[in-house]
Parts: structure tokens; C-alpha cells; sequence
């Protein structure tokens, strides 16, 4: 199930960067348009791209979604590609996406065939910050300069210092073990 907040950051108009796999191994991030349903991140494409070759080859995916308004407000959502969604039903969406993102039905010209990738979150991560000094303190975060690391089950919270500011992330979902690389805090 996609947790409710990046279920409402790709149902917003948020861009997305999408991260798949080159055959060579390397990954490969494109900025994207996102939408979801309850279970999956949805992206639209055209089958004749080189990120639909990618997950077609290996379906594993990262999507990031940033909230527009603020953008150290984010989910990270890592998963696979578990269904492809072809013909007139991924032609509409992209029309939805459009008039989401730009108030018009797709300009575009299709050059192959819009497809609708649906990836089944299998690690999701929000982050977002809180503020520094007295808020952080209530809410049990360290205030002093530095990375914060501490273990956390999926659900729990875990406080860290970005640029001098407290943040928290939350794990959602995660196998035996994530790290939070840029603030050094562990979960």
C-alpha cells in the first residue's frame, strides 16, 4: 500500500524524479510527472524510450516526489514496476497528467505508445523539515549541530541536522536495515 502522504504528493501537482537501471548497471533519473493510486506510483511514458527499455530489463525503480511548495518537504518511494498499462487507457492518463500540470489536454506528439508504469512501493521514506531550536527540542530532536543517528523500526521517527536545521524522516517500509546517507542518521 502507498503511504498517504506520497499518495498525496504525486496526486499533487509535484514533479517527480524517476531512477531506473541502464543495462550497463548505472542508474539513469529523469524529471517526471506523477500521479498514483492507492498501491502504486504511476508514471506515463511511450514504449519506444529508453526508461521503459530499463525497467522492462530489470523493473526495479526509484521514484522521488518534491512537494512544489516546499522542497525539503519529500517522499522517496523505491520499488519495482509490477504492471504496464497500455492503449486508450494510458493515452487518457496522460491527458489527465497534462491538464494537471500544464491546464491543457497532451500537446505532445506521440511518437510509439503511451504507457502507464505502475510501481509497488516496496521501501517509502518521507522527509521534512521541522525548524531548528525550541520546536526540534519539543518534539525530542537534538539541537546541536552535527548528524543525529539513532535505530528506527518502519514508522519511526528519526531526528537529523541539515544545513544547521533539524529534520526528521519517517520510514515507512524498509527491509533489515536504511541509512540516510545525507544526514547521517541510520534508521
Amino acid at each position: 500500500m502507498l503511504d498517504a502522504t506520497a499518495k498525496a504528493l504525486a496526486k499533487g501537482r509535484n514533479f517527480a524524479a524517476l531512477t531506473t537501471m541502464l543495462p550497463s548497471g548505472r542508474p539513469m533519473t529523469q524529471v517526471m510527472w506523477v500521479d498514483a493510486d492507492d498501491d502504486h506510483v504511476l508514471i506515463n511514458t511511450e514504449v519506444h524510450r529508453t526508461k521503459f527499455k530499463n525497467v522492462a530489463l530489470n523493473p526495479v525503480a526509484t521514484v522521488t516526489v518534491m512537494d512544489a511548495s516546499d522542497p525539503y518537504h519529500y517522499v522517496e518511494v523505491r520499488g519495482r514496476v509490477v504492471e504496464r498499462v497500455l492503449g486508450p487507457v494510458a493515452r487518457a492518463h496522460i491527458d489527465l497528467l497534462a491538464e494537471k500540470y500544464t491546464g491543457k489536454p497532451y500537446a505532445n506528439e506521440i511518437e510509439s505508445e503511451r504507457v502507464i508504469l505502475k510501481i509497488a512501493p516496496q521501501r517509502q521514506v518521507v522527509h521534512w523539515l521541522l525548524g531548528g531550536g525550541p520546536e526540534a527540542r519539543e518534539k525530542g530532536c537534538n539541537d546541536r549541530v552535527g548528524p543525529t543517528s539513532r535505530r528506527c523500526p518502519p514508522g519511526g521517527k528519526v531526528p537529523f541536522m541539515l544545513g544547521g536545521t533539524v529534520a526528521r524522516l519517517t520510514v515507512i517500509a524498509a527491509g533489515s536495515r536504511s541509512v540516510a546517507r545525507r544526514s547521517g542518521a541510520r534508521c
